[in-house]
């Protein structure tokens, strides 16, 4: 087994291309402070989600360009951190995703409890009828998970233990992979 102790030994055609996801450091703080905002737009719609399908489907737009940010900013931190274990740099990137990822489920913990309230026959015609069916298959994941899904404060408080929950694993992760 050939064991590389710097990454720069490694040639270039090996290692990720993270470009594609933010061009540098700087790109990614400058999306991860988005993170709020968007946050803040579907928060907006809490106790009037379902009053109409423009408020339904804003929160709709705004949540699921909430996730994409999210989901981003996470893998940008997460991967790099992964590059070098020893470079403490990402690993407080991605702890500090970590904690604003918990702080956004825990806060938007009412969404989707809010949307199940509603009749399911109206939530499905607000699907079908807005942007030619774009988020049937958003609307359908969520109605068939109706019986697992708990009441908002219910909700929040697993969300709230997010990052308690992931601690071990993480932990365990780290010292693992220090030791091979």
């Amino acid at each position: 087994m050939i064991r590389f102790e710097n990454r720069e030994a490694i040639n270039d055609e090996f290692k990720w291309d993270l470009s594609v996801l933010y061009k540098d450091d700087e790109a990614f703080l400058k999306d991860f402070k988005k993170i709020d905002a968007l946050c803040d737009e579907v928060y907006e719609y809490k106790g009037r989600l379902t009053d109409s399908k423009e408020n339904l489907f804003h929160a709709v737009e705004a949540s699921l360009s909430l996730n994409r940010l999210s989901h981003n900013v996470y893998l940008y931190t997460h991967l790099n951190s992964d590059l070098d274990l020893r470079n403490d740099h990402y690993q407080t990137y991605q702890n500090m995703v970590k904690s604003k990822l918990v702080e956004v489920s825990s806060r938007l913990s009412f969404f989707v409890p809010e949307l199940l309230k509603c009749d399911e026959a109206r939530v499905l015609a607000f699907a079908e009828e807005y942007k030619d069916g774009k988020y049937k298959m958003y609307m359908d994941d969520i109605l068939r998970d109706k019986p697992y899904v708990l009441s908002e404060a219910e909700e929040k408080v697993i969300s709230n233990l997010g990052e308690i929950m992931g601690s071990p694993g993480s932990i365990f992760s780290m010292l693992n992979n220090a030791m091979s």
